[in-house]
């Protein structure tokens, strides 16, 4: 029988054994002291969290499910009701003036909503809206409505969490996936809780940017404009008419935040890639008979990883750096099947410009590649090594305009006549 979720009253109804030894502090995932959360068997469920997100997106088989949302004020900045307050929407189903330190009855209590829906289009759906500081989340999870089809299983997400947990029930909650937008926050030293007042670099058990590197392109799909970004979570398309998220794909972005590169649209698709042992996904978007957008992952690669350089397509060829900080190489894919053409380490990694037929490789280390594009091979027809080279990785782009080469190196700008002669 499919266990149902509690509500915020029996979240709090009782103290774990281990809540009343404690004193408050208890141990986090990595054994740094965390604020312990009472009125739940596993504390360690409330340690991390997601914050700041605009939503989340889950796939599901039709059927009829109850949604429970675990939520617990832990941040150190807040200190009273009212002062964070947020709304959202579960299938459609709209929740406004959440405030968890009225609702749990004060900090550091587990506070559970359920909230039962039917899901038609295999996709549950939630937005979340800030009123008084950041919506803040420790936990979300899905379970079949007793009497519901017995193939249907119970999702469980510990948000924020970077590996699995397996709880007192021996029940495995898998990490952060599946929200739209925001920061992590592993919790630890009496940290968690999501403000919106303090930052730190992403995976290195802080929060992360929520916007991360990418820049945003804007497309026409079905007659719907919309805005693409790789955020520090997802790939996502946002209407330009609305501001809703029309679709999302994860799978490009990094466990760490730190995605980068700018998102490409070409004939039909949309590619992104990251480094930090993630790869590059192409998805195709369809529109369906609601008006929803539907992204169908076509390909993913590993030999995309590319890090912070860019990656252009050229002839249904794309080309771009393969690697993170180790280093790496240039790459070229067939843009529309993810099928690896060539990679070679005469070619280092970089980052390219396009411009009068070949490609203008700035290379981390230094030096300046002119390359053919070719989908047989690394073609060069050139190179140079810059002067007054700084100790610094090299990541500025290269710009050409007007027939002149520009090169960045730290305070030190180079420009180069590039014209045909």
């Amino acid at each position: 029988m499919p266990r149902v979720c509690r509500t915020g009253k029996e979240a709090n109804a009782g103290r774990s054994n281990d809540n009343e030894r404690g004193a408050g502090v208890g141990l986090s995932r990595d054994n740094t002291t965390a604020a312990t959360v009472s009125g739940t068997d596993d504390p360690t469920l409330f340690v991390s969290e997601h914050w700041g997100m605009t939503g989340f997106n889950q796939k599901l088989p039709s059927g009829k499910y109850t949604v429970c949302l675990y939520f617990a004020e832990t941040y150190q900045g807040i200190t009273a009701p009212g002062q964070r307050v947020f709304g959202f929407t579960v299938q459609g189903q709209e929740f406004e003036d959440l405030d968890i330190w009225q609702k749990a009855g004060g900090p550091r209590k587990a506070y559970v909503e359920s909230v039962p829906v039917e899901i038609t289009d295999g996709e549950l759906r939630m937005t979340f809206r800030q009123q008084i500081e950041n919506p803040a989340i420790k936990a979300i999870e899905i379970l079949p409505q007793e009497g519901s089809d017995p193939d249907l299983k119970p999702v469980r997400i510990n948000a924020g969490a970077s590996a699995a947990y397996t709880d007192s029930k021996k029940q495995v909650w898998s990490p952060d996936q599946g929200f739209v937008g925001g920061q992590v926050n592993s919790g630890t030293f009496g940290m968690a809780g999501g403000g919106g007042r303090r930052g730190a670099f992403g995976g290195f058990g802080g929060s992360r940017s929520g916007a991360a590197y990418s820049s945003i392109i804007a497309i026409e799909q079905d007659g719907v404009r919309q805005y693409v970004q790789m955020t520090s979570s997802a790939l996502v398309g946002v209407s330009a008419d609305k501001g809703e998220v029309l679709w999302q794909y994860n799978k490009p972005s990094n466990g760490m935040g730190i995605n980068c590169s700018t998102p490409i649209y070409e004939d039909g698709l949309v590619f992104a890639a990251s480094a930090y042992c993630a790869g590059g996904g192409a998805v195709k978007l369809t529109k369906n008979g609601d008006g929803r957008f539907k992204a169908q992952e076509v390909y993913f690669t590993t030999n995309m990883q590319n890090h912070h350089g860019g990656m252009i397509v050229i002839d249904g060829a794309l080309y771009g750096a393969n690697g993170g900080n180790g280093g790496g190489m240039m790459a070229c894919i067939d843009f529309q099947t993810g099928e690896t053409l060539w990679r070679d380490r005469k070619g280092p990694k970089g980052s390219l410009l396009f411009a009068d037929g070949r490609l203008y490789l700035r290379s981390e280390e230094g030096p300046v590649v002119l390359v053919e594009p070719s989908r047989a091979g690394f073609v060069e027809r050139g190179r140079f090594e810059q002067p007054d080279r700084s100790g610094s990785p090299a990541w500025a782009h290269p710009v050409v305009a007007n027939g002149r080469l520009y090169i960045r190196d730290q305070g030190l700008l180079l420009c180069y006549d590039v014209k045909a002669k």
